[in-house]
This record gives C-alpha cells, sequence and structure tokens, in this order.
C-alpha cells in the first residue's frame, strides 16, 4: 500500500484545517495533503445528512445544457480528473468506486432546442434516438414520450464507496488527522493571522481554515457573523430490487431518474424540498418516487424497496458554488455552495482551491465563483 512521505519537518508545514466531511471537504484535504500541508479535518460524522453520501453518483448536471458555463467548466475539468482519481483510489485503498460510462437517456427533456447546440458548443455527443431505438436500448421501457435524447459520455459511480475509499487514502498521509464528530463553538482570527477553531473537545490552532460544510455552511460562518446565500435542499431517494429488470443506462423523465448499479439495484431519484434540513424519510416521498419508476418501467411494480433515504443538498443561485478566499478574511476560504453538483464537480473545485491557497495556476477561472455582497 502506497504511503506519502514528506521532505518538510512537521512545525515548517502549513497547518490547514478543513470543516467539512463530504465529498467536497475530503477532497479539498487530499489536494492540500499533495502539496506538502499538514491537514486536520473536522466534521458532523460520516452520512449524517451530507448530500455525498445521499447522492445517486450522476456524473453530469441534470440537464447540462442549461447548466451555467460555471457549472459546465468545473463539472468538465472534474470528467477530465475522476479516472485518475478512481485508479489512485483502487491502488491505494483496494476499493472500486465503480466508476462506468453507461450514457444517460432524457425523455422530453426541457428546453430542447438548446441541447443542439450546446452539444456542438461544447463538443458533446448526443444522439436523438426515436421509439424504436429507445426500446432497443432499454426493451423493458414502457413511458409516453415524444422526443429522446442519449448522452454517451455521462458517467457514474457509487458514491458510498468513493467516499470510504477517500476516508481510507486520508488516513495513509502522515501529516493528517481526522476529528469526526466534532462540534465547532467558535472560531477566532489572530493579529498574526492564524486561526483559533474551539471545538466541543479541544482548541486548534491553524494557519488557513477551508469551509466545505455543504448546507450547513452558515452554521460555520455565523460564529464570524458572515453568511453566504446557500439554503438547505432535502432529497430523498429510493433503491429498488433489480430482479428481472435489466436498465442499460441512467434514464430520466420529468427530473425524476432511474439509475442502474452493478449489484443489480436499481436507484430511483430524487425529491427537492427547499428549505428543509432534517434528514426524514417520508411515506409521501417513497409513494411519488416509486409511481416514477413503475411510469418508466411498469414490471418495477412488483419490486421491493430495499432502502430509502435522504440527504441535504446547498442550494446557491443557480448552483453555481462559492469557491475561494472570504472577503474581509485572509486565512478563511470557502468552497460550499454546489447544489445537486457536488459529486460531478468536486474534484475540480477541490484542486481550484488548493490551487488558490498556494497561489498555482487555477485550472479554469476563479472569477465566477467569488462571492459579491
Amino acid at each position: 500500500m502506497m504511503v506519502d512521505s514528506f521532505s518538510k519537518p512537521h512545525a515548517d508545514r502549513n497547518h490547514i484545517a478543513v470543516i467539512g466531511d463530504g465529498v467536497i471537504g475530503l477532497l479539498t484535504a487530499l489536494e492540500l495533503l499533495k502539496r506538502d500541508c499538514q491537514v486536520t479535518l473536522l466534521g458532523r460524522g460520516f452520512g449524517e445528512g451530507q448530500a455525498s453520501w445521499a447522492s445517486g453518483g450522476i456524473l453530469s448536471p441534470l440537464c447540462p445544457w442549461q447548466a451555467q458555463p460555471s457549472v459546465q467548466a468545473l463539472w468538465s475539468w472534474s470528467s477530465w480528473l475522476y479516472p485518475e482519481l478512481c485508479d489512485e483510489l483502487l491502488t491505494c485503498t483496494g476499493t472500486d468506486i465503480e466508476l462506468m460510462q453507461k450514457g444517460m437517456l432524457w425523455l422530453d427533456a426541457p428546453d430542447q432546442e438548446r441541447i443542439s447546440s450546446w452539444a456542438d458548443e461544447d463538443q458533446c455527443r448526443v444522439e436523438c434516438l426515436g421509439r424504436e431505438q429507445v426500446s432497443q436500448r432499454i426493451p423493458m421501457l414502457d413511458t409516453e414520450f415524444g422526443q429522446a435524447h442519449f448522452l454517451p459520455a455521462v458517467s457514474q459511480l457509487r458514491a458510498l464507496r468513493l467516499m470510504m475509499a477517500l476516508a481510507m487514502r486520508l488516513q495513509q498521509f502522515p501529516y493528517f488527522q481526522m476529528k469526526v464528530p466534532s462540534q465547532l463553538r467558535q472560531i477566532r482570527e489572530l493579529p498574526s493571522g492564524s486561526m483559533i477553531l474551539e471545538t466541543d473537545a479541544a482548541s486548534l490552532s491553524v494557519d488557513q481554515v477551508v469551509v466545505c460544510a455543504g448546507a450547513w455552511t452558515n452554521r460555520i460562518l455565523s460564529l464570524l457573523n458572515a453568511e453566504l446565500p446557500i439554503i438547505p435542499v432535502k432529497g430523498q431517494m429510493l433503491l429498488l430490487d433489480g430482479d428481472g429488470v435489466q436498465l442499460s443506462c441512467i434514464v430520466i423523465k420529468n427530473n425524476k431518474y432511474l439509475i442502474p448499479r452493478q449489484d443489480g439495484g436499481i436507484l430511483v431519484g430524487s425529491t427537492i424540498e427547499s428549505g428543509i434540513d432534517d434528514v426524514e424519510v417520508t411515506e409521501a416521498a417513497e409513494t411519488v418516487l416509486k409511481a416514477a419508476a413503475v411510469d418508466l418501467i411498469p414490471a418495477l411494480a412488483v419490486n421491493k424497496v430495499r432502502h430509502q433515504w435522504a440527504g441535504v443538498r446547498p442550494g446557491s443561485a443557480n448552483g453555481v458554488p462559492y469557491i475561494g478566499r472570504l472577503a474581509g478574511y485572509p486565512s478563511l476560504w470557502v468552497n460550499a455552495g454546489h447544489y445537486r453538483n457536488g459529486i460531478n464537480m468536486a474534484p475540480g473545485s477541490a484542486r481550484l482551491v488548493a490551487q488558490l491557497i498556494h497561489c498555482e495556476p487555477p485550472g479554469v477561472d476563479p472569477q465566477p465563483y467569488v462571492w459579491m455582497a
């Protein structure tokens, strides 16, 4: 198993606290460790409502042709970074995150007149399929639709496997500490520029802080009387038994989707419950999601629900995340507000904030992610 070694003494390292143990926080910690930093990660505890643990793992915005250019830039960059990350995690932890390029089929997609021009501009392949071609691809699909568009380059992964592999990978670095669960009580900035973090268990002195707390980012920033326009948006999902049903790709209709898994299960998502930050599952959501699945593939009517869960997404204006230094706080950075695109923008977002902290040339233009109050 590969373990990274460092040349600088411990005391000379830039000590950075990463607040948030979702995919954005874990990948940000990994990027900083690879830049010779000492990293302490603080979080709520794995699986505690983070959007990334609840994610279906689609590595694309649901309607990429409607996404803001800044979202498309991070998504495109992340798509290029994911295969290398997948190989690293498999080599270093033995975990296969099940990165697969199965494609995504949209039925009666919104804003269809924009799709072809978007595909030409971004050089993304889109196939317009007739009903017979759709039936050949997914024989059990039986639903009313007018137009079908297939995006063959869209990939997917198992979010839970990704999170577990990242946690294992981080533990292999000698200058990494994870303090989870951890309740942050106070943040103070010293005249020297260093930061003091008071938790329920201890006091921590660090050189810089990166807040990657997703839907709970403002709970952290409120300790400094700061705020970003991030709101919680709850989403519920189902995992159905896939017995007797073959599904070759992601299928979306009316913003509800089916995702095939390697273990034979079929994910069904998802609800959009704005302003709600609890993770309770409801019978009403189960009914809506099961009905959406059956509308697409009637044979799923007899398939049992294996599991139902909820996560809380960090909603932001137009889905554009906030990445960069927080105005007025030279040692405080933010990487949050990815809404429904946290998984698909995570590698690029983490690398961008690490590049900004270390004054490296950024991989994408950072200006669109700056919060202008």
